[in-house]
């Protein structure tokens, strides 16, 4: 059954990198709506981490790799 709008989710570390961004949005035929928005605090580990992976001191991809993992779950734990 399709009733012509749907709802997603969308996340993202915003370029402060203290939070984990979160916005439902519905979209229908109409257009868009934003329902909501959450800011989750990425803990001080993590934040040290994307730091490190932004100013090129953690520049090995198995560094990167492991951040990637850590922000995927981080995601997945806080929202």
């Amino acid at each position: 059954m399709d009733s012509g709008q749907d709802l997603y989710i969308g996340l993202m570390s915003g370029t402060s990198s203290d939070a984990i961004d979160a916005a439902l949005v519905r979209f229908s035929d109409s257009g868009c709506e934003l329902i909501s928005t959450l800011a989750a605090t990425l803990d001080a580990p993590i934040l040290d981490r994307i730091i490190r992976a932004v100013d090129g001191t953690a520049d090995r991809i198995s560094d990167i790799s492991e951040l990637d993992v850590l922000l995927a779950q981080a995601f997945a734990d806080r929202l």
